[in-house]
């Protein structure tokens, strides 16, 4: 009884601050909500401006790396070979030369995410989401002497340029880029549209109560 009481208690002292919060979370909401579109709409441009840009010219490949000695001489040796003329190539530590409104360096900023896009490999193709092999990681490992990281996913990179021949003598017209843009940006975009939903859902639930 008497922890039941407490429980009561609780939710009650919780009420004020769950009264200030819906408050607060309408007015984001426009915000959010603007954000989202935001990044939609740059997401599906540049998927767009990579399919109709590099893809029909056989560049679907762009590497990030850098002058670091743990992976520079590694990429040069063993990457660049792989992705040969189907790449566009970063390098992170002459950044601050890079054209600011190249396609490449947009692309970099648009798909690299938060963390460990230092060295990267994406390849793109029509109909899906960019695949991202990040090396950061692997790396980690290979400077403690354990290589199989490295190499394994070199291995997924190279199969995954292999399973695009299949699709590489394909011609896309306008129309289907702008489908393959919707379609796969919807679905690279499902998690923030879910998150956004559940919150929405979340919030007039607890206000319902």
């Amino acid at each position: 009884m008497t922890r039941q009481k407490e429980t009561l208690g609780e939710k009650i002292r919780q009420a004020p601050l769950l009264l200030l919060f819906i408050p607060v979370l309408v007015l984001l909401m426009p915000l959010i909500v603007l954000a989202l579109a935001v990044y939609f709409t740059n997401r599906a441009l540049t998927y767009f401006l990579v399919w109709l840009l590099w893809i029909p010219h056989g560049k679907r490949v762009l590497v990030v790396y850098s002058d670091s000695p743990i992976w520079h001489d590694y990429f040069v040796n063993e990457i660049f070979p792989v992705v040969k003329e189907r790449a566009v190539i970063l390098n992170w530590s002459e950044r601050k030369r890079w054209p600011k409104w190249s396609l490449a360096t947009h692309v970099f900023r648009s798909f690299r995410g938060r963390h460990a896009y230092n060295p990267m490999v994406m390849v793109f193709r029509p109909f899906r989401s960019a695949e991202c092999f990040q090396f950061w990681e692997p790396f980690k490992y290979w400077k403690r002497g354990n290589t199989w990281p490295v190499e394994s996913m070199k291995r997924d990179l190279i199969d995954s340029l292999e399973s695009y021949c299949t699709q590489s003598a394909l011609t896309f017209t306008p129309g289907s880029l702008v489908f393959a843009t919707l379609i796969t940006t919807y679905f690279d975009t499902g998690v923030l549209l879910f998150s956004a939903t559940l919150l929405i859902g979340t919030s007039t639930f607890a206000s319902g109560k």
